[in-house]
Formats: C-alpha cells, sequence, structure tokens
C-alpha cells in the first residue's frame, strides 16, 4: 500500500511496500523525462509501468497488465508544467490539475487531512504513516528542476 502526494512544489511518498505480509523498503517516486512519476499498486507491475513511462509512454506500448480488472498500478505524473495527469486502466490519462494538490494510496485521505491543516507534502507522508499501516519506512521526496 502507499501514499504518494503531490502539493503544488513537492512530490513525496512513503517507502513502505508490503509483500507476502513482509514490509520491504522500495522508492515509490522517480524523475523520468523531466517528469515526476509515482506508482501505487502491485510492485512488480509497477516497474513495468515506469519503464512503460520511460519508453515514451506510447498508447500502443500500454502494458496488457493494465487492462485486468484486479492488478492494475496507478501511475501519478506530475508534468515539468504542474500538469497532474494520473493513468490507471488505460494509457489515457485522468487530468486533476485543477485540484492543484493530490494524494493517491492508502494512505490519502490521511494526507488530505494533513494538508487541509496546512502541511506540505512530505508532512502529509509522515501524518498517513503514522496511522495508516501500510504506509511507513520513510518518506523520498522530489521537486521539479527549476527551467
Amino acid at each position: 500500500m502507499t501514499v504518494i502526494v503531490w502539493d503544488g512544489v513537492t512530490f513525496a511518498a512513503d517507502k513502505q511496500a508490503t509483500q507476502s505480509d513482509m514490509a520491504r523498503k522500495v522508492k515509490k517516486i522517480r524523475r523520468i523525462r523531466g517528469h515526476l512519476v509515482g506508482a501505487s499498486g502491485q510492485w512488480d507491475l509497477a516497474q513495468e509501468m515506469f519503464d512503460w513511462f520511460a519508453q515514451g509512454a506510447k498508447r500502443e506500448a500500454w502494458p496488457a497488465t493494465q487492462r485486468t480488472d484486479d492488478k492494475w498500478v496507478g501511475l501519478l505524473v506530475i508534468t515539468p508544467n504542474r500538469k497532474i495527469l494520473k493513468y490507471e486502466s488505460s494509457p489515457i490519462p485522468i487530468d486533476f490539475t485543477a485540484n492543484k494538490r493530490y494524494a493517491f494510496g492508502s494512505g490519502r485521505d490521511f494526507a488530505y487531512g494533513a494538508m487541509a491543516m496546512g502541511a506540505d507534502a512530505r508532512a502529509a507522508v509522515l501524518a498517513a504513516s503514522k496511522f495508516d499501516i501500510n504506509c511507513g519506512m520513510g518518506v523520498d521526496t522530489l521537486t521539479l528542476e527549476a527551467r
């Protein structure tokens, strides 16, 4: 499970992946082709989605695993011009840019609550990690590079 947060400036994610009831540290957010990219879901399939995005995010190369009902991965992309795009079960992203901030994963409600109280993305991930047992093991952060 996961919490990934964008506050308009900082992209943050917890580091915990749960596999066979064992918590392991992973890196859920990356800088790919100048974008900030984060994944939530089955971790082996998340690697496939990171690779798909790195190879150009071509519609015709959309991973077949993303078309199943029970095993798709959510991929959140923050573009260099701060668009908030989320890929779910289609190679056509959902545009959430109008929201300015975005959180997803099992800890998202705690993160939104923290941001409503003034927390930045990093603090929101820490708050979610305190209350959602599926999130934790630290925080990774990224920001967009200055143009």
